[in-house]
């Protein structure tokens, strides 16, 4: 699965926070293919999104906090009724559109990984 790439690119080496880690970012990598897959809805990714990074925030590496405070921050963002002109402007989405771009940032962050594996 594509996720398996990503979340190679989120642990890092260090073994210590590797293990740290890794229930955490199952955890939240499990929640959005589950979204993306469309087997859960906005608001039942809010809820559990939030709660896991919530719990684990400021604990774990910088890139892994940064990634998924990213995913957060468009969270925020992303409305589940009709936008309007002026809230597009400020950089409010769908859940719809916050699905396609959710796929392109993972897909992306896969595919860097897979790319830093093969360049040797």
């Amino acid at each position: 699965m594509w996720l398996g790439g990503l979340k190679k690119i989120i642990i890092g080496t260090n073994k210590n926070e590797k293990l740290m880690n890794e229930k955490f970012i199952n955890e939240l990598l499990q929640s959005l293919n589950s979204y993306i897959k469309e087997e859960i809805s906005f608001s039942t990714l809010e809820t559990i999104f939030y709660d896991v990074f919530v719990e684990y925030e400021g604990r774990v590496e910088e890139s892994t906090d940064n990634f998924f405070s990213d995913i957060c921050e468009k969270m925020d963002y992303t409305s589940l009724g009709i936008i309007t002109k002026e809230e597009k402007s400020f950089g409010w989405v769908t859940d719809v559109e916050f699905r396609i771009w959710l796929r392109k940032t993972l897909s992306y962050r896969a595919n860097l990984s897979r790319e830093s594996n093969t360049i040797k």
